[in-house]
């Protein structure tokens, strides 16, 4: 066994060499328990969660009164279905028509009636109603308004029949009235009509002369008169005098009729 140890040792002294063997192992020994020891484990760091922005809302402050009592529950109570009830069928009551009268006739047109002077019979109508045949184109005077929606649609001329009319509307009135202030007429003048907005002689070239023309009429220029043109306007054997002038503020237009000639 001698022979087995290094060359150093063989020149030990006895006692050493033979302790070194058992030294070799008992080294070995620690050596190999010390492998066998757990060495601490090492912290792994945490992972790093991905930060999100996180909206802080603040919640509004209220007072709160303990010493108030809590509102009781309102009750409700269910509907009451009420009955409907079928009113009696009202009672309708006819009373005659009045028959009217032979001495005064209607206005169905809306234009002035004519005062009559003369009686009528089988030798023609009356005068009031020649002065309504004369006047029924009156209602054909219109002029095309564009509306708001792009349509045209036709609008009179003539001013609506509750139009007030007062003595300021004409340029004479005392050529036309013997009362202004009562808007008594002349003797002959059986009517007159208002147009607006529109001048005299628009009205007469564009809607009077096609127009009665074209009915048959003939007119004739017979001078000026109350600050307008006077025309003879004639169908047949019946006359009318059309006096066409200005209203007072010049805006509009003025019709006289007449049924003789003022001049």
């Amino acid at each position: 066994m001698a022979n087995l140890l290094p060359l150093k040792a063989r020149k030990l002294p006895s006692t050493v060499a033979f302790l070194w063997r058992p030294m070799l192992l008992i080294a070995l020994g620690c050596h190999a328990l010390l492998l066998f020891v757990p060495l601490g484990e090492q912290k792994k760091a945490p992972p790093k969660a991905d930060e999100k922005a996180v909206k802080i809302t603040r919640i509004p402050k209220t007072k709160t009164n303990l010493n108030q009592p809590p509102k009781p529950a309102v009750r409700t109570r269910p509907a009451v279905q009420q009955r409907r009830t079928t009113p009696p069928p009202p009672v309708i009551v006819t009373k005659p028509s009045p028959t009217p009268s032979p001495a005064t006739s209607p206005n169905p047109k809306g234009s002035p009636a004519a005062k009559s002077d003369q009686p009528g019979g089988a030798e023609g109508p009356k005068v009031d109603e020649v002065t309504e045949a004369f006047t029924e184109p009156f209602a054909e005077f219109v002029v095309n308004r564009t509306q708001v929606d792009g349509s045209v649609l036709p609008e009179p001329l003539r001013a609506p029949a509750d139009a007030p009319v007062t003595a300021e509307l004409f340029p004479d009135p005392n050529a036309f009235f013997s009362d202004p202030a009562k808007l008594t007429k002349r003797k002959g003048l059986v009517a007159f009509d208002w147009f607006s907005p529109i001048k005299p002689d628009i009205l007469y070239y564009e809607h009077i002369e096609p127009i009665y023309k074209g009915k048959g009429y003939t007119l004739t220029r017979k001078g000026e008169y109350g600050g307008g043109d006077l025309y003879e306007v004639k169908k047949g054997s019946n006359v009318r005098y059309f006096n066409i002038v200005p209203t007072g503020d010049k805006t509009g237009t003025l019709i006289m009729v007449w049924k003789d000639s003022p001049v």
